[in-house]
């Protein structure tokens, strides 16, 4: 099943980090790449994204896809705190980030 994965945005910085599930990068991205307050995509592999339907449009106005080489994995979400007492919002603030199931 396709995950989805949205992480708002949380401080001056923060990176979304994907890897298999022996620890090989496969692909990141920051809060530049973020359409409005929040990064926002579609985690699917190979199959998964042969099998989207002929006819939709995807664009990266609409969505962004990024392709896995498995199905299984780990998300990695780093943020920056600039100052100690910035901390327990930017914490609370990636508490929102989801990673589920999409259909």
């Amino acid at each position: 099943t396709p995950l989805r994965v949205s992480v708002p945005l949380a401080s001056e910085y923060l990176s979304v980090s994907f890897y298999t599930r022996h620890g090989l990068p496969y692909y990141a991205l920051n809060d530049r790449a973020a359409a409005q307050q929040q990064i926002d995509l579609q985690l699917m592999t190979r199959t998964q994204i042969a099998a989207l339907p002929q006819d939709e449009e995807i664009t990266a106005a609409d969505r962004l896809i990024v392709e896995s080489p498995s199905s299984e994995g780990i998300v990695l979400i780093r943020a920056f705190v600039r100052e100690k007492g910035l901390q327990e919002s930017v914490e609370a603030r990636l508490k929102e980030a989801r990673c589920e199931a999409s259909l």
